[in-house]
């Protein structure tokens, strides 16, 4: 298997928010570790996930014109909430059938 080499720039995640710290690394492999983030979606749901500390976003992913983000206010359903949310909407429909008699 070819190796795939990526350069990433360090992202420090404190307290919800989140900023550049200016270091530019080259990972390889696909597996580089657990903060290895391939999207800013991704990086608020390890963030979510591991808590503050060191993440590593692909060079190009991080917002323009923006000093630091937040990651708090992002809204984030994970799987069990969504498929949960997607059952109680198909009773509520059903429910809805059943009181006008179809």
């Amino acid at each position: 298997m070819e190796k795939i080499a990526r350069i990433c720039e360090e992202i420090h995640a404190f307290a919800g928010t989140a900023e550049r710290t200016g270091v530019k690394l080259e990972l390889r492999s696909i597996a580089a570790g657990q903060r290895r983030c391939r999207s800013l979606r991704d990086l608020v749901r390890k963030y979510k996930l591991y808590g503050d500390g060191l993440f590593y976003l692909p060079v190009g992913h991080w917002p323009r014109r923006e000093k630091q983000i937040s990651l708090d206010n992002v809204k984030w359903m994970g799987v069990t909430n969504a498929l949960n949310a997607q059952r109680g909407r198909k009773r509520a429909r059903r429910m809805i059938g059943e009181a006008d008699g179809v």
